[in-house]
């Protein structure tokens, strides 16, 4: 026997709903993009590319007047001790890497004994205060009681340390002396190049400085993406 049909207990109908429901994410979707384009669209926009444009033709005039003022020969003759200064380093490479890894080496050593100085003089820091105490300062300063076999030993003892700390502070002296020296040997290497490369660098400041202008003036792929709907809202340019 056949079944009757379900009575419809919903208080709307499912099609109507689902009818109602896509018309409603059409219009969601058109007013999303709709507002968008409406941000993007704004009107500053058409101004700022108008300004990196503008900006763009003063900044490449600036350059063509700062060519003319850099005089040639000289920029030259700069550029030519940069090449000369680089080919000379080039044949004293092995020597610059012989005075660097001697430079390491005694940085190394310098370290160490710097450390070993510095413990011993802590060492006998606690010595002399231990001997200050029981002997008093005078004592320290070679004032010592006659015939006291004791003090005297003490004494020397301390002093035999004293000599050790001496020792090793003259040791780390005569290293950091090295140190410096190779470090200024290190630099006479580089002399020569840094000078051209300031020379070249001051007749072509202007220029240089313009020319980084421009560059920041055009308008690339990575100002375009930034300006990208969405894209702007989180990044604007």
């Amino acid at each position: 026997m056949a079944q009757p049909p379900k009575a419809n207990t919903y208080f709307y109908g499912q099609g109507t709903l689902a009818k109602a429901f896509g018309i409603s994410s059409a219009f969601m979707a058109l007013f999303t993009v709709w507002m968008i384009l409406d941000d993007f669209g704004r009107e500053w926009k058409g101004y700022q590319r108008e300004f990196f444009v503008l900006k763009k033709q003063k900044t490449e005039k600036l350059i063509e007047e700062a060519k003319g003022q850099v005089d040639p020969a000289a920029l030259k003759a700069s550029e030519e001790k940069v090449k000369a200064a680089e080919a000379n380093f080039q044949s004293k490479s092995k020597d610059e890497s012989r005075v660097r890894d001697e430079l390491t080496k005694i940085t190394t050593q310098l370290k160490l004994a710097t450390g070993k100085y510095q413990d011993e003089k802590a060492f006998f820091d606690v010595d002399k205060y231990h001997y200050e105490a029981e002997f008093g300062h005078e004592a320290v300063m070679g004032h010592l009681k006659a015939g006291d076999p004791k003090e005297k030993a003490a004494h020397e003892k301390l002093m035999k340390r004293w000599n050790k700390v001496l020792e090793l502070r003259d040791k780390a002296g005569l290293l950091s002396q090295q140190q410096n020296a190779k470090k200024a040997e290190l630099d006479n290497f580089y002399a020569e190049k840094l000078n051209a490369d300031k020379e070249v660098k001051a007749l072509r400041a202007t220029l240089d400085r313009l020319e980084t202008a421009k560059s920041a003036a055009e308008l690339t792929i990575s100002k375009l993406l930034r300006s990208a709907p969405i894209v702007d809202m989180a990044n604007p340019t």
